[in-house]
This record gives structure tokens, C-alpha cells and sequence, in this order.
């Protein structure tokens, strides 16, 4: 009896991998567009509310100088910051030019000069 249950146990698994997939490779892809785009869509929305806020943050630090640090010249959402850094290094983001293109590129984003 006991022979009998691990005989079936085996042709049970291997109905269940063999099973074949009933959908078709149309709807698939249609499924992973639609999901990218949902993605995408909020991605953009999420950028924009990362912007409105630095923005809020950045109205108090127009003309103001830190003692230890300075004027603010550019502030931007940090997870742009940390792409920025990877992509292009810290020296080359913290440079006097990217700083210039920031400020012609984002102005809302740069409460001084620099």
C-alpha cells in the first residue's frame, strides 16, 4: 500500500511540470507594456512631487549664508543627486560648470548664485 502512494506521487509532479502555459505570448507582452508604462507614469509623478518639495524647501534659503557651509547655490531631490553621482562621478557633478548648467537648466532649483 505504501509502494502504491510513492508510485502516484511521482506522475502527479511531472503532470504539474509538463503543464503547458494557455496564454498567449500577444497578451504576455501587452501585460509587461502595461505594467512598464503604469511604472513610468509613476515614476513622473513621483519626480515631480521630489521637485515641488525642494522647492518648498529652498524658499527659505534665498540670500540666506551658512557660517560653515556657505550659500545654498543648487539643491535637487537626492535620489536625482545619487544618479547624477554614479553616472558621472562627484568631482564632475560638483563642479563650477555643472553647477552653471544646473542653474541655466533649473532655475526654480537654484535660490543663489554661484
Amino acid at each position: 500500500m505504501g509502494s502504491g502512494c510513492i508510485a502516484a506521487a511521482p506522475l502527479l509532479f511531472m503532470k504539474i511540470i509538463n503543464s503547458t502555459n494557455k496564454t498567449a505570448s500577444g497578451d504576455v507582452d501587452k501585460a509587461i507594456l502595461d505594467y512598464c508604462e503604469g511604472e513610468f507614469q509613476k515614476e513622473k509623478q513621483f519626480e515631480t512631487q521630489r521637485i515641488q518639495q525642494v522647492q518648498s524647501e529652498i524658499q527659505n534659503l534665498k540670500g540666506v549664508t551658512n557660517p560653515a557651509m556657505g550659500k545654498c547655490v543648487a539643491s535637487m531631490p537626492a535620489r536625482d543627486y545619487y544618479r547624477l553621482i554614479k553616472k558621472y562621478g562627484v568631482h564632475q557633478v560638483h563642479s563650477k560648470d555643472f553647477l552653471k548648467y544646473f542653474k541655466k537648466k533649473m532655475p526654480e532649483l537654484s535660490p543663489n548664485n554661484v
